[in-house]
């Protein structure tokens, strides 16, 4: 891992390296730049360039979507979140799940949290995966009953990746029985740009109280 190079956790590769080199034609749509990755072992805990995890995932994506599949990056981060935080891989064909699934388990393992731990937690995931980003929570200005979920200093973030993450994030509140709901808000450019999800929370005493404490975000 350096600090120059933008890198992403074996995590997420292992699954998409294992699902192309599972599918007929998955070698075939992957770059000749990118080959290397379907010939050496890939490992979880390792890091990789977050460049090359995205191109192999758009791989994976036109594969998957050429067979048929409907909303693909909504089906990877809804997977994602099974596999790496309740340690199900049911949605994914049999050729294409790997060994060790429920790396995470442990930020999955209550039935239901309140807010405040749940923000706590997809900041300390977000680091888990990126080595680069910086998710910042907070509170709208604008309602008590909604917070700010921010990523600034991270060139990724593109329409497929924001449908990736709030499929992941949904399925997260889904998971913990948060009550709450997720929706991506923006991405903004500019000196310091930013992309935003917002966490809408139901009108619970606990949950006003929780939102409270957070600082805003302007």
């Amino acid at each position: 891992m350096t600090a120059s190079v933008p890198n992403y956790k074996g995590t997420g590769f292992v699954p998409v390296i294992a699902s192309l080199k599972a599918h007929p034609r998955g070698a075939r749509e992957v770059p000749p730049a990118l080959q290397h990755y379907l010939d050496r072992q890939i490992l979880s805990t390792d890091w990789y360039p977050e460049r090359d995890f995205m191109a192999l995932t758009e791989c994976l994506a036109r594969i998957l979507e050429r067979d048929g599949m409907r909303d693909v990056w909504t089906y990877f981060g809804k997977v994602a979140a099974e596999r790496d935080l309740k340690g199900t891989q049911q949605q994914v064909p049999a050729a294409r799940r790997i060994a060790k699934a429920g790396i995470y388990r442990s930020f999955a393992q209550d039935e239901e949290i309140g807010v405040s731990p749940f923000l706590a937690r997809m900041t300390m995931l977000w680091s888990l995966y990126h080595d680069s980003g910086r998710m910042v929570v907070g509170r709208s200005p604008d309602s008590d009953r909604v917070a700010l979920c921010r990523v600034y200093e991270y060139q990724f973030m593109t329409p497929h990746f924001t449908e990736l993450l709030t499929a992941y994030w949904s399925e997260y509140v889904n998971m913990l029985s948060v009550r709450a709901a997720l929706c991506f808000k923006r991405a903004v450019g500019g000196a310091e740009p930013f992309s935003e999800w917002d966490l809408t929370v139901e009108r619970t005493p606990e949950n006003l109280l929780a939102l409270a404490a957070l600082p805003v975000l302007s």
